[in-house]
């Protein structure tokens, strides 16, 4: 009988522990950082500003979408809480011709599990790829 009951009072103790060590993740995800867990997604509330040089920018003709260096990471409220988006693609408009003289407007695309809240636009980058100087310029 003593047995039983100490068997008993042993599984309360073990499952009162597990419950204990749940309870601290969730403290230390509260108190931490304020970033969701990169695989939470959520409702995008808004974005930081994008770096000065970040939002428009001028590339010489012959340049690669590669070299464009889009972010693939922006700062965002996320349900209201300071954090970032990992994983973000860019879609041009027109589609991205490096050797094409023109105004390619870059909209941000969000990863899966994320979505714009009411009256939020994605993060847009403006890129103009300059024609390239074919000879210098001589004088006699």
């Amino acid at each position: 009988m003593k047995k039983r009951a100490r068997s008993k009072i042993l599984s309360l103790v073990m499952a009162a522990a597990m419950l204990c060590s749940l309870l601290s993740v969730v403290t230390v995800y509260a108190e931490g950082s304020g970033e969701p867990p990169p695989s939470a997604g959520g409702v995008v509330t808004a974005f930081d500003p994008l770096a000065e040089d970040g939002a428009a920018r001028n590339v010489p003709a012959g340049t690669a979408l590669s070299g464009l260096n889009l972010p693939d990471t922006l700062g965002a409220k996320i349900g209201g809480v300071s954090g970032s988006v990992s994983g973000v693609t860019w879609r041009s408009a027109p589609e991205y011709n490096g050797g094409t003289p023109d105004t390619y407007i870059f909209t941000a695309v969000l990863p899966q599990g994320y979505t714009l809240g009411e009256g939020v636009n994605a993060p847009v980058i403006t890129v103009e790829v300059t024609a390239a100087i074919s000879s210098p310029l001589t004088f006699p």
